[in-house]
């Protein structure tokens, strides 16, 4: 439905999409014109992170700063879960704590 770039980074994108329906034998749903039909309700959202395959590497230095700023700002749920850090460039993550490591992080809006 829409892509939306991230304010401070192009490689990052916060997708909105909706699925086409089904029928109940689990064919697409066509309008009259044979085009698929969109589902209905609300979108759904998705953050994709673009260069992520290619660029490993950076991404785990952005969440390796954000990481080591939180801990050195002692910001780390004691029992584990998510919280918010920056990196040295400024990329604001959320960061999912899972003692005893940080095992995923997404880029914030």
């Amino acid at each position: 439905v829409s892509e939306t770039p991230h304010p401070s980074n192009p490689d990052v994108a916060r997708m909105e999409y909706k699925l086409y329906r089904k029928k109940p034998d689990g064919s697409l749903e066509l309008d009259p014109s044979g085009n698929p039909v969109l589902s209905t309700g609300k979108a759904k959202l998705k953050t994709v992170i673009k260069d992520l395959g290619t660029n490993s590497g950076k991404w785990e230095k952005t969440a390796t700063e954000a990481a080591d700023n939180a801990i050195k700002a002692k910001a780390l749920p004691t029992g584990g879960g998510l919280f918010n850090a920056s990196s040295a460039d400024g990329t604001a993550l959320t960061l999912a704590y899972r003692p005893p490591k940080i095992d995923t992080f997404f880029p914030n809006f």
